[in-house]
């Protein structure tokens, strides 16, 4: 039985072994560059032309059936355009008027306090 001074030591059976469980996200991502949000933006603004070209071209599909392959195309995703616009360039904002009754001002009534 280990107390609470011993170290884990590997049996015969397995154990605890050297560089084994789950990475921490530094070692994971060590390899990878990290840009800044400016050069992000211009790299999508760049390529944003050739991708809503060919979202709007429609995507071309190829699949195997048991009398051959068949290739056929689908309609532009209206949604993934939308979507793509929308966090390349920003969400246009929604534009809210408020009236009161027949387009006039929004009366504004404020009661005394009750004793």
């Amino acid at each position: 039985m280990k107390t609470a001074n011993q170290k884990s030591v590997r049996g015969p059976n397995g154990g605890a072994r050297p560089g084994s469980g789950r990475k921490k996200k530094s070692v994971k991502f060590a390899d990878l560059k990290t840009i800044t949000d400016a050069e992000l933006e211009s790299i999508v603004r760049d390529e944003v032309p050739v991708a809503m070209r060919e979202l709007v071209r429609g995507v071309l599909m190829a699949e195997n059936t048991k009398n051959g392959p068949r290739t056929y195309s689908r309609a532009p995703d209206l949604g993934a355009i939308i979507a793509c616009l929308d966090r390349t360039f920003g969400k246009p904002k929604d534009r809210v008027e408020h009236s009161g009754p027949d387009g006039g001002a929004i009366p504004l009534i404020i009661n005394p306090p009750h004793d």
